[in-house]
């Protein structure tokens, strides 16, 4: 049964492929799968499968009754899915944790190099309004999140964002903003110090504080994951 399993997604992969080097632009109308299968040699079950391959990546939009229409790929809406997919639980949100920290790390001297003056003025705000909230007992996790996409933003790796945008909706659903505020106030201190480090141009020290954030961020998760009972 599994070497069937296989062989069946090989062929949704292969028709997959085949229907993105068609380079629809986006809005454009699909083909029709009874077009699709003719071009493809395939039968139209298949065709239709790999289309909701497609579907489920938010690649393609269908309606009842209407042509299918190509959407490109979104990482946001990847990630949604993707979250979607994964579900609410402390390993989905600590492997996704693993992907961003690695990510982010191997990135801090790129992101340095290209920081601009917009960019540092983004981020101030960004922690302003952070260490605001935090001051106030209220939940800091969006600015925690648009703190990390607009520091990142120059890598420009589309699969990274999707994953990130996982990771943020499957952490904030998880933790629910319940943080004390002392705690509140340390995070929006150490993302003030990244910030401080990267302007300064400092990569060694911004990786340092960087890897502490994370530290902190994997401890917390590795306390609620002892407290909490696992959600499947």
């Amino acid at each position: 049964m599994s070497d069937m399993l296989a062989g069946q997604d090989e062929v949704d992969v292969r028709l997959v492929e085949r229907i993105v080097e068609l380079g629809l632009r986006v809005g454009e109308v699909l083909p029709t799968e009874s077009e699709m299968a003719a071009a493809m040699h395939a039968g139209r079950p298949q065709v239709r499968e790999a289309l909701r391959v497609l579907e489920a990546f938010g690649a393609v939009r269908s309606r009842q009754g209407a042509r299918r229409v190509w959407l490109g790929f979104h990482p946001d809406r990847f990630g949604l899915y993707l979250a979607a997919v994964l579900g609410v639980s402390d390993r989905s949100v600590e492997e996704l944790f693993e992907i961003r920290h690695a990510f982010e790390i191997s990135h801090v001297a790129e992101v340095t190099a290209r920081m601009t003056l917009a960019q540092q003025d983004d981020l101030r705000a960004t922690v302003a309004a952070m260490t605001t909230g935090a001051r106030r007992g209220q939940p800091v996790h969006r600015e925690d999140e648009a703190f990390h996409r607009a520091l990142f933003s120059s890598v420009e790796n589309r699969v990274f964002e999707g994953v990130s945008a996982a990771f943020w909706r499957l952490h904030g659903r998880l933790e629910g903003g319940a943080r004390q505020q002392e705690d509140l106030l340390s995070v929006a201190a150490m993302h003030a110090r990244i910030l401080e480090a990267v302007v300064a141009r400092d990569v060694r020290l911004a990786t340092h504080e960087l890897d502490a954030h994370f530290w902190g961020v994997r401890r917390r998760l590795d306390d609620r994951a002892a407290t909490v009972p696992a959600l499947t």
